[in-house]
């Protein structure tokens, strides 16, 4: 799959063509952004040719008619947005009667009968498949394009994996994952790195240690407060009272970048896939598991490589006093979102005094934040 922004390469070829990334929605019409024109061009399905959605694609114009929107014709495929489909391998004998395609033929039924209706409702053409799909009928599967003659006939395409039956939880949700071009496993020199830094982690931690700019907070009440499901901990709070009445509040995050460094293999994976996907049942993360469940992960009786943000704050929540930098922290207590509540809510409980002045002190900013004109979008 590629990205591209249509500002970027939106431009006339010459009088009569443009490029552009072409959507194509319903059961086959065509929009395509026109440099300069506030509408979009509209590609008849008869003049998709072998576009599909997503592509990116060379238009030719089409004489214009008077009062009429302006039309234009794929003459060319210059990318394509994604090279494999997924999708449930049907048994088309069933369902000739049904069939509605208008880009298939006769012969073409005929000749294929086994195809792949793709989960991606934007693709707009079904893609026949070899006999041997027989096999595979009523299965979840990955296929890619291996000819496309004709665009007035379906595409032929071949399985290249098979994913599970169609129906079934984690077929589904596996097939949610490819058809969003994730994957649950890193590439194996991505791993490598991954592992080599867990096994050096002493090492890595002890130099860290040693480092004169970095805060050694680890005789500060630090807790964390997350989902209950939640496995990785990337922030946490410090509470401290100081000897002045004044309050010391740590907002710390994992400090991720003094294992993975600009420029290495794991950082180009994790540019790459952009950020951790959250599905109903599981998290697929940004950055190997020993990374980001482990030595990244802000976890309870652990030390841990921290970047904070200190605020000395008096009783009216008037910051009096900030420092940004790196530290190492210790988490006293893992704290799901229900536990904090709860004790607050009771009044007692482990670290009652510090979970309840911060919410105190946080009321008092949100006051503020309100008589400044803030939006409760809630």
């Amino acid at each position: 799959m590629f990205n591209v922004n249509n500002n970027d390469i939106l431009a006339h070829v010459n009088d009569t063509t443009f490029e552009g990334v072409i959507a194509i929605r319903g059961k086959g019409t065509g929009f395509v952004p026109f440099p300069g024109e506030e509408e979009d061009i509209i590609i008849d399905n008869g003049h998709l040719g072998f576009a599909l959605d997503g592509d990116l694609v060379k238009v030719a114009l089409l004489p214009a008619k008077q009062g009429e929107r302006r039309e234009g014709k794929v003459v060319e495929v210059i990318e394509r947005a994604r090279e494999e489909f997924v999708g449930t391998v049907k048994d088309r004998e069933p369902e000739t009667k049904a069939i509605s395609n208008h880009f298939l033929r006769e012969k073409s039924a005929e000749k294929n009968r086994y195809y792949l209706q793709p989960d991606n409702r934007r693709v707009h053409v079904r893609i026949a498949l070899q006999d041997d799909a027989k096999d595979q009928v009523g299965m979840k599967v990955v296929a890619k394009l291996v000819k496309w003659s004709d665009p007035s006939m379906e595409p032929l395409g071949a399985i290249t994996e098979v994913i599970g039956k169609a129906g079934d939880h984690e077929t589904e949700m596996q097939a949610i994952i490819r058809s969003g071009g994730f994957s649950e496993n890193f590439p194996a020199k991505v791993a490598e790195a991954a592992k080599h830094l867990h096994e050096t982690q002493a090492d890595i931690f002890k130099a860290a240690e040693a480092d004169p700019k970095r805060r050694d907070m680890r005789d500060v009440t630090t807790f964390t407060i997350d989902p209950k499901d939640a496995k990785d901990f990337d922030d946490a709070l410090s509470f401290k009272k100081l000897d002045n009445g004044n309050y010391e509040i740590g907002i710390h995050i994992a400090d991720v970048t003094h294992y993975v460094r600009e420029g290495d293999v794991i950082d180009e994976e994790a540019v790459e896939r952009g950020t951790s996907i959250y599905l109903v049942d599981r998290v697929i993360p940004m950055l190997p598991e020993v990374l980001s469940n482990d030595l990244c992960s802000l976890r309870p009786n652990e030390d841990r490589l921290a970047f904070s943000a200190v605020f000395e704050v008096n009783d009216r929540a008037e910051v009096v006093g900030e420092w940004y930098g790196q530290t190492i922290i210790h988490s006293d207590r893992r704290f799901s979102y229900e536990e904090a509540q709860e004790i607050l809510d009771k009044g007692k409980g482990d670290y009652h005094d510090g979970l309840s002045k911060m919410m105190e002190l946080s009321r008092l900013i949100r006051q503020e934040r309100f008589k400044e004109g803030a939006i409760a979008f809630e």
